[in-house]
């Protein structure tokens, strides 16, 4: 990457400069899990105000505080893969067999599903419920707050549901990972799937600034946008051996994303401005949040670590 970064061990003080052109610096923090290997994949924003992440190999959802102060709760559910804050105030994750509620004192519910899902993503719906798809299972699934599971199955076998967001429509978007799927799919509060054609297919999704669905497509090393009407539109290029994997919008309107093997986080501005910044070797990021005070969080998987971008050390477009 063409700039100087210093990248902060939390915990231990050692400070790197990794110089690389030497422009301006962006600063990234480092914080280890106290249980190893922990595996973080999901990252929400709690209603707390905390970062909350899951850790798959421990059946575990992690806290961290702006201080970087690291609190583990056990689920009683291993390989979990994501979770979210729901409007009733909870935490809400999803594993292989079921999804799961966790208060932020710790208090866990799980909700078996009526099949094991195979894991995939779950995001809070605009109808107060929450929303995830079942990567093994093709369907797509509601939870209420109460914890009653409808599951909507999904057209196409083999689609293998990844990505979920609540749209600027009212409606919830998703990707799909299956061979030969090329769709990005729409379905209603009431369960009506639409599918949408687009060439490859998606990994995470989120809402732009611009009302658009943005979304990964990692086999073609790009960051693609598609209107609420199914139309394709913009698509980015992304540098590296392999594309994107996760997504989220910044309160300024920017996308940033992770590519996981090649360990970068990058920023996609408005203007369509794509800027990489480098992690350590392995890191593998995978998923990525803002934070209240605007700094970027991201799990690192292959370090068993989660990171920060302190927002203030890098340019502000």
């Amino acid at each position: 990457m063409n700039a100087e970064q210093t990248l902060r061990a939390a915990g231990v003080g050692t400070v790197l400069a990794l110089l690389a052109g030497a422009l301006q610096a962006q600063t990234i923090d480092v914080y280890p899990t106290p249980s190893q290997p922990s595996f973080p994949f999901g990252i929400t924003v709690g209603p707390d105000g905390n970062v909350w992440f899951i850790e798959t190999q421990w059946g575990a959802i992690g806290r961290i505080t702006p201080a970087g102060t690291i609190t583990e709760f056990p689920t009683g559910a291993t390989a979990a893969n994501d979770l979210t804050t729901g409007a009733d105030g909870n935490l809400w994750f999803i594993h292989p067999n079921g999804v799961g509620r966790m208060t932020t004192a710790g208090a866990v519910t799980l909700f078996p599903t009526p099949q094991p899902t195979g894991g995939g993503t779950i995001t809070a719906g605009p109808d107060g419920n929450v929303w995830f798809t079942e990567n093994g299972a093709n369907r797509i699934g509601r939870v209420t707050p109460a914890g009653m599971i409808t599951e909507f199955p999904l057209p196409q076998p083999g689609s293998e549901p990844m990505g979920i967001v609540a749209g600027p429509d009212g409606n919830l978007w998703f990707t799909g990972l299956g061979l030969g799927y090329g769709k990005i799919g729409r379905i209603t509060p009431a369960g009506v799937i639409t599918e949408f054609p687009i060439s490859g297919n998606g990994w995470q999704i989120t809402t732009g600034a611009d009302g658009r669905l943005w979304y990964t497509n990692k086999a073609h090393l790009a960051v693609r946008a598609i209107s609420v009407l199914g139309v394709p539109g913009t698509s980015i290029s992304v540098l590296g051996a392999e594309g994107p994997e996760g997504i989220t919008r910044k309160s300024n309107g920017h996308l940033w994303f992770t590519t996981v093997s090649d360990s970068t986080i990058g920023r996609l501005t408005l203007g369509g401005k794509v800027q990489q910044f480098s992690l350590p070797f392995g890191s593998t990021p995978r998923e990525i949040v803002e934070s209240p005070n605007g700094d970027i969080w991201f799990t690192m998987q292959g370090a068993n670590s989660i990171g920060r971008l302190v927002i203030s050390s890098i340019p502000a477009n």
